[in-house]
């Protein structure tokens, strides 16, 4: 047990700290955009198994209704999204955070899923230190995420930028997505409003 510890210890990404994947974690947030507002949980559930690989999955509800379920798994670079489905891992596992004292940059190129008609999505991210914050009433460390989306669906692309806020031992706490619909800029935002930390396990 002790040596795993230990082993969980020294291959840990200094991300890890900040895209929290901590079985039992709840997060709730504000969205608006186009359609209105709405309300979200993000829980963290128990590590499976993806693609022979240990992975966390965190699932989305409004409500009693379960939205999405994305798995994630933390690697010595990063976090990375191995994907929406146990049985469909992606062909490719997309970097979602980087981050050192310095700053991270990153891309990606690579499939959303493994169908033979996937569309094909890359990445251009940087993750920079922006000091301290006060975060629902605790003052953390935050990095600034920026990452520009381009989605390639064979006839169309689609660009979308996101600037995103992450705290260290919460998680997401705020972002926002900008795209364009026929020409007219479309604004998705959202803001953590409550944070559920996971109960000590006996």
């Amino acid at each position: 047990m002790l040596t795993t510890l230990l082993a969980l210890t020294f291959f840990a990404s200094p991300a890890d700290d900040y895209f929290v994947l901590v079985p039992g974690t709840r997060r709730t947030y504000e969205e608006r955009g186009a359609s209105g507002k709405a309300t979200s949980v993000d829980e963290v559930g128990e590590p499976v198994n993806v693609a022979g690989k240990p992975a966390t999955p965190v699932i989305t509800k409004s409500g009693d209704q379960v939205i999405s379920t994305t798995y994630y798994r933390s690697e010595p670079t990063g976090i990375y999204m191995v994907g929406t489905s146990t049985d469909h891992p992606l062909p490719k596992p997309i970097p979602m955070l980087m981050f050192d004292v310095a700053g991270s940059r990153w891309t990606f190129n690579g499939s959303t899923s493994d169908a033979k008609l996937a569309d094909y999505l890359t990445l251009t991210c940087e993750a920079v230190s922006k000091g301290e914050r006060t975060i629902l009433g605790r003052k953390v460390p935050v990095i600034e995420l920026k990452m520009v989306s381009i989605i390639d669906r064979g006839l169309a692309r689609g660009r979308e930028d996101t600037t995103a806020i992450y705290a260290k031992g919460i998680g997401l706490v705020e972002s926002v997505s900008k795209h364009k619909e026929r020409n007219k800029e479309v604004k998705d935002e959202l803001r953590l409003i409550k944070f559920e930390e996971a109960k000590p396990r006996d």
